[in-house]
């Protein structure tokens, strides 16, 4: 039986709110501590949450003191999670320049987190639901966009499917995806995957496969709970993992109220089940 890599994803940021005109960001204060934690239990690697940030200077100016604190840290880095929700971050975006810029942008980004040597970089695509008529132009950015990132880094380029939308909501349109980019992976969320079956997407995905967010739900909401506190069948998702060869981290993304004590006995105890 293959032995996943084990991850986990830390949120980085803390937002302190909107003061004096312009809101106030701080690095989490118990990123370090969790750096150290995942170091002491064996964690493979983490993934650095970016998300909560508004303004792309404030990202800019917080991630040194992030990256210090990985480095310093001794842990190695599966991916980088980008923020999302936000329009300098929409990878469809519709007004050209903007879009080219924000390539550049994220560029800049990729380059400087080099100090530790992250193997992806991970994005929400942006705007997740057009109208019939708009979807395949939006789609086509998109693809334009994921490439282009992917041509000009030797970081993987994943792109996450989401809960709900048109573009990247099932299985057939990450399918698309793969199809029509060059050198761009998925990042599969399996708490997202509401309306496929998880393991048969696995199957079909295979390679394209990059690296996963693990969480649980319920089928109906994403829920971000553990493992086997949703109704997912991990033992067909682990042998499904195993079918394709899967090589990537078994990254867990779940809510914070989860210790990564808990989280690592968690994968040990899904791990044995299946086994047994």
């Amino acid at each position: 039986m293959a032995k996943f890599r084990l991850g986990s994803s830390l949120g980085a940021i803390s937002s302190l709110g909107f003061k004096d005109g312009k809101y106030n960001y701080a690095v989490k204060k118990d990123l370090k501590d969790k750096l150290i934690r995942a170091r002491e239990l064996g964690f493979d690697t983490v993934d650095v949450d970016l998300c909560s940030t508004y303004n792309p200077f404030d990202l800019e100016q917080i991630l040194d003191e992030i990256l210090f604190l990985v480095k310093s840290s001794g842990v190695k880095v599966n991916a980088f999670h980008m923020p999302f929700g936000v329009s300098w971050m929409d990878l469809t975006c519709n007004y050209e320049n903007d879009r080219q810029e924000i390539i550049k942008w994220i560029l800049k980004v990729i380059d400087k987190t080099s100090v530790v040597d992250p193997y992806a970089f991970v994005f929400h695509p942006g705007t997740t639901n057009f109208s019939e008529s708009e979807r395949e132009a939006g789609f086509s950015r998109l693809c334009d966009t994921a490439t282009t990132l992917a041509k000009n880094t030797d970081k993987a380029i994943c792109i996450e499917n989401m809960v709900r939308g048109n573009l990247l909501s099932r299985t057939a349109h990450l399918e698309e995806l793969i199809e029509n980019t060059e050198g761009v992976k998925i990042v599969l969320d399996l708490n997202h995957l509401l309306l496929d079956d998880q393991a048969e997407t696995i199957k079909k995905l295979g390679k394209s496969i990059a690296t996963l967010h693990v969480s649980d739900c319920d089928l109906i909401k994403e829920k971000h709970e553990l493992p086997g506190l949703g109704k997912i069948d991990w033992n067909k998702v682990l042998s499904a993992l195993e079918s394709v060869g899967y090589e990537g981290v078994f990254n867990y993304e779940v809510l914070e109220k989860y210790s990564l004590d808990e989280i690592k006995e968690n994968y040990e105890n899904l791990l044995k089940a299946y086994a047994e």
